[in-house]
């Protein structure tokens, strides 16, 4: 199944992406759940809802993008997700951004190091752009990819600080 029918699959019973500004909560949710999330709110919104349903078809048709089987280089999701490239990558990163094409390779330059993101990664991207430009934290956008059936990858942090007897 391509990427395209998987994810018109996945939204067809939950068309709308619900994100609040103030809990961080980012879930997928039907047009009725949508529509009384936005219809609860108070004079200043902290709520935002993304048809991503009817964004689907929007990208789908977008001129370069189509609904093959393409593959998208950082720049190229950086750009759908309307952001620097350096911000792309800080993305890749935090693991908001992975590549499920090909992994990135090294530490060099050039098309045999670069990852490969795929035509839904390209898609989670622009949904990842959409709501870091509303003001959401990167805790937060850390959330969508899940939603859509993408892995996050968590980097394991430790407070420790090194001691000698670490060193070998």
């Amino acid at each position: 199944m391509s990427d395209y029918k998987d994810l018109r699959n996945r939204l067809e019973s939950t068309p709308c992406l619900v994100a609040d500004l103030q809990s961080g909560q980012v879930e997928l949710a039907n047009q009725a759940k949508a529509s009384i999330a936005m219809a609860t709110q108070g004079p200043f919104p902290t709520k935002i809802v993304i048809n991503v349903g009817q964004a689907l078809e929007t990208f789908s048709r977008l001129q370069n993008i189509g609904k093959d089987d393409r593959e998208f280089t950082l720049r190229e999701i950086s750009e759908i997700a309307g952001m620097s490239y350096h911000l792309a990558y800080y993305y890749v990163k935090q693991g908001i951004f992975v590549p499920s094409v090909r992994k990135f390779r090294g530490k060099g330059r050039g098309a045999a190091h670069e990852g490969r993101f795929s035509w839904s990664d390209a898609f989670v991207a622009g949904v990842v752009g959409s709501l870091r430009r509303q003001g959401l934290r990167s805790e937060v956008l850390a959330k969508v990819p899940p939603l859509f059936g993408k892995q996050v990858k968590k980097k394991k942090r430790t407070r420790r600080k090194a001691t000698t007897s670490d060193r070998s």
